[in-house]
């Protein structure tokens, strides 16, 4: 589950910033935000939410 979360992930923010680059500047601060958020995660749930967060964020 997790393998396909960070797949996702490593693709996401390409999609959104290739269709929009305009909106890089907003998706970095909402992943930061995400980051700050799950900072210190020590489990696999938590960083299943995270990535679902982050996910969520990118993709609106």
């Amino acid at each position: 589950m997790l393998t396909k979360k960070a797949q996702d992930m490593t693709a996401a923010p390409q999609e959104a910033v290739t269709k929009d680059p305009a909106k890089a500047a907003d998706l970095t601060a909402k992943v930061q935000a995400v980051i700050t958020k799950y900072q210190g995660t020590t489990t696999a749930d938590e960083a299943c939410k995270a990535y679902d967060e982050l996910i969520t964020a990118i993709k609106g």
